[in-house]
């Protein structure tokens, strides 16, 4: 199944907060745990976009070293658990954060989305008991009979003749691979994708661009008015207690078709102290 709307929202339980575990761009494909019904929640398993914390102390070469350590929505003790995992239980991480490590869901784990927020996918395989058509004979010897015949090669050029020139063959183009965080984003063929940039401004939440992110960062001008910089793809419950404080992200920049402003995934993000 896939989102039908602008953002779908991921959630770890089905009575959240008004807390949800991740945004998810429209068009998001997920797959359904068990059977498609028409109950409000429907479980669904982690997409490859979703993260989750864990206190660093907790892991060593990739597996949980106690029982029973909790796995959080976002990077601090403040963010709600949303599993328990074992001794033993392998763990993929994908960064660090302070004291925090950045995993991604433990097998099995089920999130929820709302039933009215997603609707099912049709595949259906070719249909092999079909009959196939046997070829036309005839209209092939008609054809071949009426085909107009072959160009015959030009004579060769003579000796004192100059050759043409040969250009060289253009430089493949750059391969871009498309980030998990940009599923069910369209990107723009017509402008350099993937480019390293740093940017430093204030941190705001983001929805002033048609197609936009969590967030987005912005600066000042002289006379006082706010420019925004990029969208910014980051987790909200991370980064939502650091709205209004100064930012410096180091990332990748995309152009996605039908957005104003570019997007920025970041690889490192440096919040300064509020003043």
């Amino acid at each position: 199944m896939r989102g039908i709307q602008g953002r779908l929202a991921l959630y770890a339980a089905t009575n959240p907060p008004l807390e949800a575990v991740a945004w998810l761009p429209a068009e998001t494909v997920l797959v359904v745990v068990g059977e498609l019904t028409d109950a409000p929640w429907t479980p669904v398993e982690a997409p490859d976009t979703v993260t989750l914390w864990i206190y660093r102390d907790l892991v060593r070469d990739g597996e949980v070293l106690a029982d029973k350590s909790l796995v959080r929505a976002g990077a601090g003790m403040t963010f709600r658990p949303l599993a328990s995992l074992a001794r033993g239980t392998p763990v993929q991480v994908r960064g660090m954060y302070g004291d925090w490590l950045k995993i991604a869901p433990p097998s099995g784990m089920t999130f929820w989305v709302l039933r009215d927020q997603i609707e099912p996918l049709a595949e259906w395989p070719p249909d092999s008991t079909a009959p196939q058509t046997p070829p036309d004979l005839y209209s092939a010897l008609i054809d071949a009979l009426t085909r107009p015949p072959a160009q015959q090669p030009e004579p060769d050029a003579p000796p004192d003749a100059h050759p043409p020139e040969i250009e060289p063959p253009a430089a493949p183009p750059r391969a871009v691979v498309r980030p998990p965080e940009l599923t069910g984003f369209l990107l723009d063929e017509t402008v350099a994708q993937g480019e390293r940039v740093t940017l430093r401004g204030t941190l705001d939440w983001g929805g002033m661009d048609p197609v936009s992110a969590p967030f987005c960062l912005v600066t000042r001008e002289s006379d006082g008015d706010a420019v925004a910089l990029c969208n910014l793809l980051a987790p909200e419950l991370t980064y939502g207690p650091h709205i209004g404080a100064e930012a410096t992200v180091e990332g990748t920049r995309w152009f996605v078709k039908g957005a104003r402003l570019p997007f920025v995934i970041p690889l490192t993000v440096r919040i300064s102290a509020r003043k």
